[in-house]
């Protein structure tokens, strides 16, 4: 069971004396599509956003299809590759088989979801990043391990909040922990602003075998 809340010590005494522990502390960036000066930069020339080793035209970014079985399946092996040392690698409790696991089964929740789009990366027609959102929601993105660090994330985001100002959302946003340096600095230079900190407890229930 997890449980996010403000940071009220009040509350959170109560929550330790229940049997829940902190795993991490939480923001939420948010910015106002109007107002990005990168998201103008970027919708005005792209391929300046790319680092040069990267053609723009061998990029592109496209919506998943449910129906597309290779596509679905690379996005869960990325999720499985983009994830290491999260909340539930921390979390003394959480077996590292399971942490391992924890966004793969989370792409399969989202997937479900007919109101959450999938944006995916292609390199050379490649799949290697995505971005699922909802509505203004940035709910989870990932890169195949051998493009995690390479530079392509401001492309990936700014891609998507484009798409997200052409529907005519406002505002896109989306919670990070704070100890996600590298994601951290991403949305600085995108423009968010970090706001509505939070904490994330955690409680496990231990099921008896022999029941």
């Amino acid at each position: 069971m997890q449980a996010r809340v403000r940071l009220d010590t009040s509350l959170m005494r109560v929550l330790a004396g229940s049997g829940f522990y902190l795993v991490e502390a939480t923001i939420c960036p948010l910015v106002v599509l109007e107002k990005s000066g990168p998201l103008r930069d970027f919708v005005a020339n792209p391929s300046s956003f790319l680092p040069a080793r990267y053609a723009l035209a061998d990029i592109r970014i496209v919506s998943l299809e449910r129906t597309d079985a290779a596509l679905c399946a690379a996005v869960r092996k990325t999720a499985g590759e983009s994830f290491s040392d999260d909340r539930f690698h921390a979390d003394h409790n959480c077996e590292q088989s399971v942490a391992d696991r924890r966004f793969v089964y989370w792409v399969d929740d989202l997937t479900g979801d007919p109101g959450v789009a999938f944006d995916v990366m292609l390199l050379k027609e490649r799949p290697i990043g995505f971005m699922a959102r909802k509505a203004e929601d940035l709910i989870l993105a990932g890169f195949a391990r051998k493009y995690t660090g390479a530079g392509l994330g401001d492309f990936l985001w700014l891609s998507v909040l484009r798409k997200l100002k052409e529907a005519g959302l406002n505002q896109a946003r989306t919670l990070i922990s704070v100890r996600n340096t590298s994601v951290l600095n991403l949305y600085a230079r995108l423009g968010f602003k970090f706001r509505d900190p939070r904490v994330t407890f955690h409680y496990w229930r231990r099921l008896d075998p022999e029941r």
